[in-house]
């Protein structure tokens, strides 16, 4: 993607590595006037219950789901790990590819070779969501609102917008801290 946008697909217009700006037609519309809330939230509030009703309760989410923790097991019953493998890579980078897009055709309306580190923000969110696609949805509101908070304070009170990143390390943390804990009653709870 980097040498697309840095060769074929550079804007002539600048010399920042980007595309050119995508044209008013293309770009999602906006819901709430005044802010950067796009049609895109709509879509991918669309898209929580359908992960959840192919996670919960479809026969291939159940497959992923054996796959994912314990490969082995999951052969030995008679589940083609690569395939299913395969298919988790896809459907995960398709669903990051639509919100990369949703990103691009509804906020920023360029793409650059400068991208910011939305895996690592993924994977926290995953870890506070505890991998469930309505607690997934939960938290990445959780870090959009902090991040905008952020914004609004620094600008407005001069407040670095790192204490946003501190709060999200400290949520995190906790989230796992409280799972480790909850594990460790139920192991209790079950030992004779």
């Amino acid at each position: 993607m980097a040498w697309l946008v840095e060769h074929p697909l550079r804007d002539p217009l600048t010399s920042a590595p980007q595309t050119a700006l995508l044209g008013e037609d293309l770009r999602l519309g906006v819901l709430l006037a005044g802010t950067r809330l796009h049609v895109g939230v709509v879509l991918a509030a669309c898209a929580v219950p359908l992960v959840w009703l192919l996670q919960r309760r479809t026969a291939l989410g159940f497959e992923l789901d054996a796959v994912g923790l314990n490969a082995d097991a999951a052969a030995a019953n008679g589940i083609p790990v690569a395939r299913r493998q395969a298919l988790a890579l896809a459907l995960s980078g398709g669903l990051a590819a639509v919100a990369g897009g949703l990103q691009q055709a509804g906020v920023t309306w360029f793409m650059s070779n400068a991208s910011p580190s939305y895996g690592f923000a993924g994977l926290a969110v995953a870890l506070l969501g505890r991998l469930h696609p309505v607690g997934i949805a939960g938290a990445a509101l959780f870090f959009g609102a902090l991040d905008t908070a952020a914004r609004v304070a620094e600008r407005r009170h001069g407040i670095p917008h790192d204490v946003a990143d501190v709060i999200k390390g400290v949520a995190v943390l906790g989230a796992l801290v409280v799972a480790a804990w909850a594990s460790r009653q139920r192991l209790r709870a079950a030992m004779p």
